[in-house]
Protein backbone atom coordinates (compact mmCIF):
# COMPACT_ATOMS: atom_id res chain seq x y z
CA UNK A 1 0.00 0.00 0.00
CA UNK A 2 1.32 3.42 -0.98
CA UNK A 3 1.39 5.82 1.96
CA UNK A 4 0.04 9.29 1.51
CA UNK A 5 2.92 11.81 1.52
CA UNK A 6 3.50 13.44 4.89
CA UNK A 7 3.24 17.16 4.21
CA UNK A 8 2.15 18.60 7.57
CA UNK A 9 0.39 21.81 8.42
CA UNK A 10 -0.65 23.29 11.75
CA UNK A 11 -4.19 22.92 13.01
CA UNK A 12 -6.19 25.99 11.91
CA UNK A 13 -7.04 27.28 15.41
CA UNK A 14 -3.42 27.49 16.56
CA UNK A 15 -1.93 30.93 17.05
CA UNK A 16 1.71 31.57 16.24
CA UNK A 17 3.44 34.52 17.88
CA UNK A 18 6.75 34.82 16.01
CA UNK A 19 8.06 37.80 17.96
CA UNK A 20 7.67 36.02 21.32
CA UNK A 21 8.49 32.67 19.64
CA UNK A 22 5.64 30.64 21.03
CA UNK A 23 2.69 28.68 19.68
CA UNK A 24 -0.65 28.72 21.49
CA UNK A 25 -3.41 26.10 21.34
CA UNK A 26 -6.73 27.68 22.46
CA UNK A 27 -8.33 24.25 22.92
CA UNK A 28 -5.88 23.04 25.58
CA UNK A 29 -4.34 26.41 26.55
CA UNK A 30 -0.94 25.01 25.73
CA UNK A 31 1.72 27.62 25.07
CA UNK A 32 4.69 26.00 23.39
CA UNK A 33 7.99 27.87 23.44
CA UNK A 34 9.93 27.69 20.16
CA UNK A 35 13.66 28.04 19.64
CA UNK A 36 14.75 29.78 16.42
CA UNK A 37 15.06 26.50 14.51
CA UNK A 38 11.63 25.26 15.61
CA UNK A 39 10.11 28.61 14.70
CA UNK A 40 11.58 28.39 11.20
CA UNK A 41 10.06 24.92 10.74
CA UNK A 42 6.66 25.99 12.09
CA UNK A 43 6.55 29.00 9.78
CA UNK A 44 7.16 26.73 6.77
CA UNK A 45 4.31 24.30 7.60
CA UNK A 46 1.89 25.02 4.75
CA UNK A 47 0.85 21.47 3.88
CA UNK A 48 2.94 21.31 0.68
CA UNK A 49 6.35 20.35 2.04
CA UNK A 50 7.67 17.09 3.42
CA UNK A 51 10.54 16.78 5.92
CA UNK A 52 13.24 17.10 3.28
CA UNK A 53 11.74 20.28 1.80
CA UNK A 54 11.15 21.71 5.25
CA UNK A 55 14.79 21.11 6.15
CA UNK A 56 15.87 23.01 3.06
CA UNK A 57 13.43 25.85 3.74
CA UNK A 58 14.40 26.18 7.44
CA UNK A 59 18.12 25.74 6.86
CA UNK A 60 18.33 22.80 9.27
CA UNK A 61 19.36 19.17 9.05
CA UNK A 62 16.64 16.68 8.26
CA UNK A 63 17.14 15.05 11.65
CA UNK A 64 16.57 18.37 13.44
CA UNK A 65 13.40 18.99 11.39
CA UNK A 66 12.06 15.51 12.14
CA UNK A 67 12.59 16.11 15.86
CA UNK A 68 10.48 19.28 15.66
CA UNK A 69 7.77 17.56 13.59
CA UNK A 70 7.59 14.58 15.95
CA UNK A 71 7.16 16.92 18.90
CA UNK A 72 4.30 18.74 17.16
CA UNK A 73 2.74 15.45 16.07
CA UNK A 74 2.71 13.95 19.57
CA UNK A 75 1.21 17.14 20.98
CA UNK A 76 -1.59 16.90 18.38
CA UNK A 77 -0.67 20.30 16.95
CA UNK A 78 -0.51 19.07 13.35
CA UNK A 79 -3.68 18.77 11.32
CA UNK A 80 -5.05 15.22 11.50
CA UNK A 81 -3.09 14.14 14.58
CA UNK A 82 -5.24 13.03 17.52
CA UNK A 83 -8.35 13.68 15.46
CA UNK A 84 -10.84 12.16 17.91
CA UNK A 85 -9.39 14.08 20.86
CA UNK A 86 -9.22 17.34 18.92
CA UNK A 87 -12.80 17.04 17.64
CA UNK A 88 -14.08 16.46 21.17
CA UNK A 89 -12.13 19.47 22.44
CA UNK A 90 -13.64 21.58 19.68
CA UNK A 91 -17.16 20.39 20.52
CA UNK A 92 -16.62 21.10 24.22
CA UNK A 93 -15.38 24.60 23.47
CA UNK A 94 -18.43 25.23 21.28
CA UNK A 95 -20.79 23.87 23.97
CA UNK A 96 -21.96 21.06 21.70
CA UNK A 97 -20.82 18.12 23.77
CA UNK A 98 -21.71 16.78 27.21
CA UNK A 99 -19.13 14.61 28.91
CA UNK A 100 -20.38 11.20 30.07
CA UNK A 101 -19.45 9.78 33.45
CA UNK A 102 -16.64 7.24 33.53
CA UNK A 103 -16.25 4.87 36.49
CA UNK A 104 -14.54 1.63 37.42
CA UNK A 105 -16.91 -1.30 37.43
CA UNK A 106 -15.94 -2.51 40.91
CA UNK A 107 -15.90 0.98 42.46
CA UNK A 108 -17.95 1.24 45.66
CA UNK A 109 -17.72 2.66 49.15
CA UNK A 110 -19.39 2.39 52.55
CA UNK A 111 -18.18 4.46 55.50
CA UNK A 112 -16.88 2.33 58.39
CA UNK A 113 -16.89 5.18 60.93
CA UNK A 114 -13.17 5.22 61.72
CA UNK A 115 -13.07 9.02 61.83
CA UNK A 116 -9.51 9.01 60.50
CA UNK A 117 -10.45 11.24 57.57
CA UNK A 118 -11.44 13.92 60.12
CA UNK A 119 -8.06 13.74 61.83
CA UNK A 120 -5.41 13.23 59.18
CA UNK A 121 -6.40 15.46 56.31
CA UNK A 122 -5.74 19.10 55.52
CA UNK A 123 -8.43 21.70 55.86
CA UNK A 124 -11.97 21.15 54.59
CA UNK A 125 -13.05 24.10 52.45
CA UNK A 126 -16.63 25.36 52.73
CA UNK A 127 -18.64 26.97 49.93
CA UNK A 128 -21.52 29.41 50.38
CA UNK A 129 -24.12 26.61 50.46
CA UNK A 130 -22.21 24.78 53.19
CA UNK A 131 -21.94 27.94 55.28
CA UNK A 132 -25.65 28.74 54.88
CA UNK A 133 -26.74 25.20 55.75
CA UNK A 134 -24.63 24.84 58.89
CA UNK A 135 -25.40 28.40 60.05
CA UNK A 136 -29.12 27.58 60.00
CA UNK A 137 -28.71 24.70 62.47
CA UNK A 138 -29.25 24.91 66.21
CA UNK A 139 -25.76 23.68 67.01
CA UNK A 140 -25.87 24.81 70.65
CA UNK A 141 -28.79 22.53 71.49
CA UNK A 142 -27.66 19.51 69.49
CA UNK A 143 -23.95 19.76 70.26
CA UNK A 144 -23.62 21.65 73.58
CA UNK A 145 -19.94 20.76 73.82
CA UNK A 146 -19.36 23.19 70.94
CA UNK A 147 -20.89 26.14 72.78
CA UNK A 148 -18.77 29.20 72.12
CA UNK A 149 -16.45 27.30 69.76
CA UNK A 150 -16.07 28.75 66.24
CA UNK A 151 -16.89 26.06 63.71
CA UNK A 152 -15.24 27.71 60.72
CA UNK A 153 -12.24 29.92 60.11
CA UNK A 154 -11.38 32.36 57.33
CA UNK A 155 -7.84 32.00 56.05
CA UNK A 156 -5.85 33.82 53.36
CA UNK A 157 -4.93 31.70 50.34
CA UNK A 158 -3.39 32.36 46.93
CA UNK A 159 -6.96 32.65 45.61
CA UNK A 160 -8.08 35.10 48.29
CA UNK A 161 -9.66 34.58 51.70
CA UNK A 162 -11.49 31.26 51.98
CA UNK A 163 -13.43 29.56 54.75
CA UNK A 164 -12.68 26.16 56.22
CA UNK A 165 -14.01 23.90 58.94
CA UNK A 166 -12.26 24.73 62.20
CA UNK A 167 -10.24 22.18 64.11
CA UNK A 168 -9.27 21.58 67.73
CA UNK A 169 -5.93 19.94 68.44
CA UNK A 170 -5.72 18.94 64.78
CA UNK A 171 -9.17 17.30 64.74
CA UNK A 172 -12.36 18.57 63.09
CA UNK A 173 -14.53 20.40 65.64
CA UNK A 174 -17.52 18.23 64.72
CA UNK A 175 -15.82 14.87 65.30
CA UNK A 176 -17.30 13.04 68.28
CA UNK A 177 -15.32 10.83 70.66
CA UNK A 178 -17.08 7.85 69.06
CA UNK A 179 -15.35 8.64 65.76
CA UNK A 180 -18.61 9.73 64.13
CA UNK A 181 -19.47 13.13 62.69
CA UNK A 182 -21.49 15.27 65.10
CA UNK A 183 -23.30 17.03 62.25
CA UNK A 184 -24.29 13.70 60.72
CA UNK A 185 -25.36 12.23 64.06
CA UNK A 186 -27.49 15.22 65.08
CA UNK A 187 -28.93 16.46 61.77
CA UNK A 188 -28.33 13.82 59.12
CA UNK A 189 -25.87 13.42 56.28
CA UNK A 190 -27.45 16.11 54.09
CA UNK A 191 -26.11 18.97 56.26
CA UNK A 192 -22.45 17.92 56.07
CA UNK A 193 -20.12 19.96 53.84
CA UNK A 194 -20.00 18.82 50.22
CA UNK A 195 -16.36 17.77 50.50
CA UNK A 196 -17.23 15.43 53.36
CA UNK A 197 -20.22 13.95 51.54
CA UNK A 198 -18.18 13.36 48.40
CA UNK A 199 -15.30 11.64 50.21
CA UNK A 200 -13.56 9.34 49.32
CA UNK A 201 -14.61 9.93 45.74
CA UNK A 202 -12.96 12.54 43.60
CA UNK A 203 -13.94 13.83 40.18
CA UNK A 204 -11.70 14.51 37.19
CA UNK A 205 -13.05 16.12 34.02
CA UNK A 206 -11.23 14.68 31.00
CA UNK A 207 -11.84 14.74 27.27
CA UNK A 208 -13.19 11.17 27.36
CA UNK A 209 -15.52 11.75 30.30
CA UNK A 210 -15.96 12.79 33.89
CA UNK A 211 -13.97 10.25 35.86
CA UNK A 212 -15.32 9.41 39.31
CA UNK A 213 -13.12 7.23 41.50
CA UNK A 214 -12.12 6.40 45.06
CA UNK A 215 -8.90 8.14 46.16
CA UNK A 216 -8.07 4.96 48.07
CA UNK A 217 -7.01 6.70 51.29
CA UNK A 218 -9.75 5.48 53.64
CA UNK A 219 -8.34 4.09 56.89
CA UNK A 220 -10.62 1.03 56.49
CA UNK A 221 -9.94 0.53 52.78
CA UNK A 222 -10.05 -3.28 52.88
CA UNK A 223 -13.70 -3.13 53.96
CA UNK A 224 -14.95 0.22 52.69
CA UNK A 225 -13.76 -0.33 49.10
CA UNK A 226 -15.71 -3.60 48.91
CA UNK A 227 -18.90 -2.46 50.64
CA UNK A 228 -21.78 -0.15 49.95
CA UNK A 229 -23.54 0.76 46.70
CA UNK A 230 -21.58 0.75 43.43
CA UNK A 231 -20.35 4.18 42.38
CA UNK A 232 -22.45 3.78 39.20
CA UNK A 233 -25.55 4.05 41.43
CA UNK A 234 -24.17 7.14 43.20
CA UNK A 235 -23.60 9.30 40.13
CA UNK A 236 -26.74 11.44 40.51
CA UNK A 237 -25.80 12.27 44.11
CA UNK A 238 -22.18 12.95 43.13
CA UNK A 239 -23.22 15.19 40.24
CA UNK A 240 -25.32 17.32 42.61
CA UNK A 241 -22.34 17.69 44.95
CA UNK A 242 -19.85 18.55 42.21
CA UNK A 243 -22.07 21.01 40.37
CA UNK A 244 -21.40 22.37 36.88
CA UNK A 245 -18.49 21.11 34.84
CA UNK A 246 -15.17 22.42 36.04
CA UNK A 247 -12.05 23.16 34.04
CA UNK A 248 -11.02 20.30 31.80
CA UNK A 249 -7.90 18.44 32.92
CA UNK A 250 -5.76 18.12 29.79
CA UNK A 251 -2.05 18.62 30.55
CA UNK A 252 1.00 17.91 28.47
CA UNK A 253 2.37 14.55 29.60
CA UNK A 254 6.12 14.49 30.25
CA UNK A 255 7.60 11.02 29.88
CA UNK A 256 11.18 12.25 29.83
CA UNK A 257 13.14 15.41 29.14
CA UNK A 258 12.64 15.02 25.38
CA UNK A 259 9.32 13.14 25.22
CA UNK A 260 6.19 15.24 25.72
CA UNK A 261 2.79 14.25 24.34
CA UNK A 262 -0.90 15.08 24.45
CA UNK A 263 -2.94 13.84 27.40
CA UNK A 264 -5.34 12.09 25.00
CA UNK A 265 -2.62 9.48 24.38
CA UNK A 266 -2.17 8.93 28.10
CA UNK A 267 -5.92 8.46 28.55
CA UNK A 268 -5.79 5.55 26.12
CA UNK A 269 -2.86 4.10 28.04
CA UNK A 270 -4.76 4.45 31.33
CA UNK A 271 -7.74 2.61 29.87
CA UNK A 272 -5.55 -0.27 28.76
CA UNK A 273 -3.68 -0.43 32.06
CA UNK A 274 -6.79 -0.70 34.24
CA UNK A 275 -8.36 -3.07 31.73
CA UNK A 276 -5.44 -5.48 31.84
CA UNK A 277 -5.48 -5.60 35.63
CA UNK A 278 -9.20 -6.40 35.55
CA UNK A 279 -8.93 -9.03 32.81
CA UNK A 280 -6.15 -11.07 34.39
CA UNK A 281 -6.16 -11.57 38.20
CA UNK A 282 -2.38 -11.57 38.56
CA UNK A 283 -0.35 -11.14 41.71
CA UNK A 284 0.24 -7.57 42.83
CA UNK A 285 3.88 -7.68 41.69
CA UNK A 286 2.92 -9.09 38.30
CA UNK A 287 0.31 -6.32 37.86
CA UNK A 288 2.92 -3.64 38.58
CA UNK A 289 5.47 -5.20 36.22
CA UNK A 290 2.85 -5.45 33.49
CA UNK A 291 1.95 -1.79 33.91
CA UNK A 292 5.58 -0.67 33.86
CA UNK A 293 6.49 -2.74 30.81
CA UNK A 294 3.50 -1.50 28.84
CA UNK A 295 4.29 2.11 29.67
CA UNK A 296 7.93 1.65 28.76
CA UNK A 297 7.01 0.02 25.44
CA UNK A 298 4.69 2.91 24.58
CA UNK A 299 7.16 5.62 25.57
CA UNK A 300 9.99 3.96 23.62
CA UNK A 301 7.74 3.69 20.56
CA UNK A 302 6.55 7.30 20.80
CA UNK A 303 10.15 8.52 20.98
CA UNK A 304 10.61 7.16 17.45
CA UNK A 305 7.05 7.72 16.19
CA UNK A 306 6.94 7.51 12.36
CA UNK A 307 6.23 10.79 10.59
CA UNK A 308 3.28 9.52 8.62
CA UNK A 309 -0.36 10.34 8.03
CA UNK A 310 -2.49 8.62 10.68
CA UNK A 311 0.12 8.90 13.41
CA UNK A 312 0.45 8.73 16.35
CA UNK A 313 -2.90 6.89 16.58
CA UNK A 314 -1.75 3.85 14.58
CA UNK A 315 1.35 3.45 16.70
CA UNK A 316 -0.51 3.80 19.98
CA UNK A 317 -3.13 1.26 18.90
CA UNK A 318 -0.45 -1.25 17.86
CA UNK A 319 1.57 -0.95 21.06
CA UNK A 320 -1.43 -1.13 23.39
CA UNK A 321 -2.73 -4.24 21.61
CA UNK A 322 0.58 -6.11 21.95
CA UNK A 323 1.94 -8.20 24.79
CA UNK A 324 5.00 -7.02 26.65
CA UNK A 325 7.22 -10.07 27.15
CA UNK A 326 9.30 -10.17 30.28
CA UNK A 327 13.06 -10.01 29.98
CA UNK A 328 15.04 -11.45 32.87
CA UNK A 329 17.08 -8.62 34.40
CA UNK A 330 20.79 -9.00 34.95
CA UNK A 331 22.27 -9.07 38.44
CA UNK A 332 23.65 -5.61 37.78
CA UNK A 333 20.16 -4.34 36.87
CA UNK A 334 18.68 -5.92 40.00
CA UNK A 335 21.33 -4.28 42.14
CA UNK A 336 20.78 -0.93 40.43
CA UNK A 337 17.04 -1.13 41.07
CA UNK A 338 17.49 -2.07 44.71
CA UNK A 339 20.09 0.66 45.23
CA UNK A 340 17.78 3.23 43.63
CA UNK A 341 14.96 2.10 45.95
CA UNK A 342 17.25 2.53 48.97
CA UNK A 343 18.31 5.99 47.80
CA UNK A 344 14.69 6.98 47.21
CA UNK A 345 13.76 5.90 50.74
CA UNK A 346 16.61 7.97 52.17
CA UNK A 347 15.58 11.10 50.26
CA UNK A 348 11.93 10.72 51.22
CA UNK A 349 12.86 10.35 54.87
CA UNK A 350 14.97 13.51 54.70
CA UNK A 351 12.13 15.59 53.26
CA UNK A 352 9.53 14.15 55.65
CA UNK A 353 11.77 14.79 58.63
CA UNK A 354 12.02 18.44 57.55
CA UNK A 355 8.22 18.61 57.25
CA UNK A 356 7.83 17.54 60.87
CA UNK A 357 9.90 20.51 61.99
CA UNK A 358 8.68 23.17 59.54
CA UNK A 359 6.90 25.93 61.52
CA UNK A 360 5.45 27.36 58.29
CA UNK A 361 3.35 24.25 57.60
CA UNK A 362 1.84 22.95 60.86
CA UNK A 363 0.54 19.40 60.64
CA UNK A 364 -2.66 17.92 61.93
CA UNK A 365 -2.12 15.45 64.75
CA UNK A 366 -3.18 12.44 62.68
CA UNK A 367 -0.93 13.32 59.77
CA UNK A 368 2.01 14.02 62.08
CA UNK A 369 1.60 10.54 63.56
CA UNK A 370 1.49 8.98 60.09
CA UNK A 371 4.62 10.81 58.95
CA UNK A 372 6.44 9.74 62.11
CA UNK A 373 5.36 6.15 61.45
CA UNK A 374 6.43 6.34 57.82
CA UNK A 375 9.97 7.39 58.78
CA UNK A 376 10.42 4.11 60.63
CA UNK A 377 8.94 2.05 57.81
CA UNK A 378 10.98 3.84 55.14
CA UNK A 379 14.15 3.17 57.14
CA UNK A 380 13.31 -0.55 57.29
CA UNK A 381 12.48 -0.64 53.57
CA UNK A 382 15.70 1.17 52.74
CA UNK A 383 17.69 -1.35 54.76
CA UNK A 384 15.90 -4.17 52.97
CA UNK A 385 16.70 -2.66 49.56
CA UNK A 386 20.36 -2.17 50.50
CA UNK A 387 20.58 -5.82 51.57
CA UNK A 388 18.98 -7.01 48.32
CA UNK A 389 21.42 -4.90 46.28
CA UNK A 390 24.36 -6.47 48.10
CA UNK A 391 22.92 -9.96 47.55
CA UNK A 392 22.49 -9.28 43.84
CA UNK A 393 26.10 -8.21 43.47
CA UNK A 394 27.33 -11.02 45.76
CA UNK A 395 29.68 -8.56 47.38
CA UNK A 396 30.25 -7.35 50.89
CA UNK A 397 28.99 -8.85 54.14
CA UNK A 398 25.46 -10.26 54.18
CA UNK A 399 23.06 -7.66 55.52
CA UNK A 400 19.79 -8.44 57.31
CA UNK A 401 16.75 -7.63 55.17
CA UNK A 402 14.20 -7.86 57.98
CA UNK A 403 11.01 -9.94 58.24
CA UNK A 404 9.59 -11.58 55.15
CA UNK A 405 7.07 -9.35 53.40
CA UNK A 406 3.50 -10.69 53.45
CA UNK A 407 1.74 -12.06 50.38
CA UNK A 408 -1.36 -14.01 49.44
CA UNK A 409 -4.42 -14.02 47.15
CA UNK A 410 -6.56 -11.72 49.30
CA UNK A 411 -3.80 -9.14 49.59
CA UNK A 412 -3.33 -9.32 45.83
CA UNK A 413 -7.05 -8.71 45.31
CA UNK A 414 -6.96 -5.62 47.52
CA UNK A 415 -3.89 -4.23 45.79
CA UNK A 416 -5.51 -4.79 42.38
CA UNK A 417 -8.41 -2.58 43.46
CA UNK A 418 -5.98 0.04 44.75
CA UNK A 419 -3.80 -0.07 41.61
CA UNK A 420 -6.77 0.34 39.29
CA UNK A 421 -8.04 3.36 41.20
CA UNK A 422 -4.61 4.99 41.15
CA UNK A 423 -3.94 4.30 37.46
CA UNK A 424 -7.47 5.45 36.52
CA UNK A 425 -7.15 8.99 37.89
CA UNK A 426 -4.71 11.86 38.23
CA UNK A 427 -2.61 10.08 40.87
CA UNK A 428 -1.19 8.02 37.98
CA UNK A 429 1.24 10.90 37.46
CA UNK A 430 3.36 13.19 39.59
CA UNK A 431 3.52 16.71 38.18
CA UNK A 432 2.22 15.34 34.85
CA UNK A 433 5.07 12.80 34.79
CA UNK A 434 3.90 9.17 34.47
CA UNK A 435 7.29 7.63 35.25
CA UNK A 436 7.36 9.46 38.59
CA UNK A 437 3.76 8.36 39.15
CA UNK A 438 4.73 4.72 38.56
CA UNK A 439 7.62 5.07 40.96
CA UNK A 440 5.30 6.41 43.66
CA UNK A 441 2.87 3.54 43.00
CA UNK A 442 5.62 0.93 43.38
CA UNK A 443 7.02 2.50 46.53
CA UNK A 444 3.54 2.77 48.02
CA UNK A 445 3.10 -0.95 47.46
CA UNK A 446 6.45 -1.77 49.05
CA UNK A 447 5.81 0.61 51.95
CA UNK A 448 2.41 -0.99 52.59
CA UNK A 449 3.98 -4.45 52.74
CA UNK A 450 6.86 -3.28 54.91
CA UNK A 451 4.40 -1.72 57.37
CA UNK A 452 2.61 -5.08 57.61
CA UNK A 453 5.76 -7.18 57.92
CA UNK A 454 6.15 -9.04 61.18
CA UNK A 455 3.00 -7.54 62.73
CA UNK A 456 0.99 -10.75 63.06
CA UNK A 457 0.31 -14.06 61.39
CA UNK A 458 -2.60 -12.43 59.54
CA UNK A 459 -1.30 -9.47 57.49
CA UNK A 460 -4.85 -8.48 56.56
CA UNK A 461 -5.29 -7.23 60.12
CA UNK A 462 -2.68 -4.57 59.34
CA UNK A 463 -3.38 -3.96 55.65
CA UNK A 464 -5.48 -0.87 56.28
CA UNK A 465 -2.86 0.86 58.43
CA UNK A 466 -0.04 0.18 55.98
CA UNK A 467 -2.05 1.06 52.89
CA UNK A 468 -3.41 4.27 54.39
CA UNK A 469 0.02 5.34 55.64
CA UNK A 470 1.65 4.71 52.25
CA UNK A 471 -0.93 6.56 50.16
CA UNK A 472 -1.52 9.54 52.44
CA UNK A 473 2.13 10.20 53.16
CA UNK A 474 3.59 9.56 49.70
CA UNK A 475 1.03 11.84 48.05
CA UNK A 476 2.18 14.85 50.05
CA UNK A 477 3.25 17.56 47.61
CA UNK A 478 6.62 18.19 49.21
CA UNK A 479 7.62 14.68 48.09
CA UNK A 480 6.78 15.23 44.42
CA UNK A 481 10.22 16.57 43.64
CA UNK A 482 11.87 13.47 45.07
CA UNK A 483 9.90 11.14 42.80
CA UNK A 484 10.63 13.36 39.80
CA UNK A 485 14.35 13.36 40.64
CA UNK A 486 14.40 9.54 40.80
CA UNK A 487 12.14 8.83 37.80
CA UNK A 488 15.10 7.95 35.58
CA UNK A 489 15.56 4.84 37.77
CA UNK A 490 11.93 3.71 37.48
CA UNK A 491 12.47 0.76 35.14
CA UNK A 492 15.31 -0.66 37.25
CA UNK A 493 13.21 -0.36 40.41
CA UNK A 494 10.32 -2.20 38.80
CA UNK A 495 12.49 -5.04 37.50
CA UNK A 496 13.87 -5.40 41.02
CA UNK A 497 10.39 -5.65 42.59
CA UNK A 498 10.21 -9.48 42.66
CA UNK A 499 13.53 -9.57 44.49
CA UNK A 500 12.57 -6.76 46.86
CA UNK A 501 9.44 -8.58 48.06
CA UNK A 502 11.05 -12.05 48.15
Amino acid sequence: MVLKPFCPRLRPELRLHPQQRWLRDPLTRLELALDPGSLAVVQALDGTRGPAELAQQAGLSRGAVETVLRRLLLLHLLEGAGQETVETLRALQAGNHELPFSVLREGRFACQGSGACCRSYGRCELDDDDLATISSLDLGSALPELAGTPWFEALPTSGGVRKFLASRNGVCVFLLESGLCGLHAAFGEAVKPKVCRLYPYTVLHTVIGVKVYDQGECARFATSSRSGPPVSEELERIQELVGPTRTLYHPVVRAGSQLHFDFGIFLRLQKELVGRIARAPLTAVACLLQAARLQRSLFDALAGCPLQVGQPEKLVQTVLAADCPAVAPTKAALAAGAQACAGLCDQLREVLHSSLHDPETPLRRGMRAQIEGSLEVLAALGQRATSKAADALLSGPELPSGPKLPSGPELDALFRISFRQTLFGDFAMVQERPRAGLLRLALGFLLSLQAMAGRSTDPLQHFDAGHSLALRVLRRHELDGVFVAFEEHVWDVFEALPELVA
